[in-house]
């Protein structure tokens, strides 16, 4: 998976399980054209999650693991969130 095609499953993965919107406003609000991009990259997210999967941050020898990286970009949405609420 691309850099790019990566942060945006995770996005769509972070949509589904951090907000109460379907797909088609996740997509929307994404700027992705059909709903069925969501879910695939959610899917993609969640499988790779489930199967332990790592990713390459800044070059091959520097991995980290996907769950890590989406706790962490959620970590992130969360502070935001509670800076914006503050």
């Amino acid at each position: 998976v691309k850099p790019v095609g990566l942060a945006r499953s995770i996005a769509s993965y972070l949509c589904r399980e951090m907000t109460n919107h379907s797909t088609p406003e996740s997509a929307a609000f994404l700027g992705r054209q059909s709903h069925s991009t969501v879910v695939a990259g959610s899917r993609r997210v969640s499988s790779m999650i489930r199967d332990g999967d790592a990713v390459a941050i800044d070059g091959p020898k520097h991995g980290m693991l996907i769950r890590d990286l989406v706790a962490q970009v959620r970590r992130s949405v969360d502070a935001a969130c509670s800076e914006d609420a503050a």
